[in-house]
């Protein structure tokens, strides 16, 4: 058990104590996943530090691999392994950390789908984490007001990528759906957001992106932490960036969803109508109606 405790902070790079009972184990198990995750730390086969949190509540840690625990992995042929060294791991800023963890949340919903509905599996995750050593430049013909026009280079780096399947009885072949996940917790301007929303469309039909994962389909999941505010938000400025593009005929290319605070349902972010499409009205789900 204790390597399948090294093998998921492999998968997610940092993991909390929560997150990790999310994954494998049922709830009123805390302490003994708190006393797991202590005895790698005191072995040093996990490094972790602490969360900031308020009030006089009990400290929370997030870990990683240790150099130990990297090397025990790779002695059992293991690879791919966190880009950030522990030293690093140390010093990483709180705002990268926090975003680190609410990408987890989500991937780990994800993971969390297939063991809900049969059907469904995840047949590959990628996290941000191994995405940033393969970043996809793209050129842009952007449309400037006045009838101007720019080329733009974009450099695109998701925060995960997710490629599920859904098997059905009459069809020989299961649906398939590849999904690239946008993690927005509200502190991306205008302008930075619309450069990105515009570069998808020709990431998503690049040569890169097809070699990188081996398919042509992508659906760009744009989720924010930061409430129902912020989603009509990014809704409208992608709205206005596809106008302003000529490129509302690619509105389908989108999702946009505000997630809830605390742990999220598998079924309801990935199964039920909760996401919105660019210009349209009612919500539909990311995957597939059950």
């Amino acid at each position: 058990m204790d390597y399948e405790i090294l093998q998921l902070v492999r998968q997610y790079h940092f993991l909390t104590v929560d997150q990790v009972i999310r994954l494998r184990y049922s709830k009123g198990t805390k302490t003994t996943v708190q006393t797991k995750l202590k005895n790698l730390f005191e072995q040093k086969y996990l490094d972790r530090r602490s969360l900031p949190h308020i009030g006089t509540g009990n400290t929370q840690y997030i870990y990683a691999l240790s150099t130990k625990g990297m090397n025990i992995l790779k002695e059992q042929g293991f690879s791919g392994f966190s880009r950030f060294r522990p030293d690093e791991f140390r010093k990483f800023a709180f705002p990268h950390l926090e975003h680190a963890l609410a990408v987890n949340d989500f991937l780990i919903a994800a993971n969390l789908v297939q063991t809900c509905v049969p059907a469904i599996s995840l047949a590959e995750m990628r996290h941000d984490l191994d995405l940033k050593k393969t970043p996809i430049k793209v050129t842009v013909d952007k449309r400037l007001p006045g009838g101007y026009r720019d080329d733009e280079k974009v450099t695109i780096i998701p925060d995960g990528w997710l490629d599920f399947r859904m098997a059905l009885p009459e069809r020989p072949k299961p649906r398939r759906r590849c999904i690239v996940l946008e993690l927005d917790r509200g502190t991306t301007s205008a302008s930075p957001l619309k450069q990105k929303l515009r570069a998808y469309v020709s990431y998503a039909i690049s040569e890169d992106y097809e070699a990188l994962f081996g398919t042509q389909l992508c659906m760009v999941a744009y989720a924010t932490t930061s409430g129902e505010q912020r989603l009509r938000q990014l809704l409208e400025w992608c709205e206005q960036e596809l106008t302003q593009q000529r490129l509302e005929h690619e509105a389908n290319l989108y999702r946009f969803a505000a997630l809830p605070s605390g742990d999220l349902d598998p079924i309801r972010l990935f199964c039920e109508p909760v996401w919105y499409k660019p210009f349209e009205n009612e919500p539909v789900p990311l995957l597939w109606s059950l």
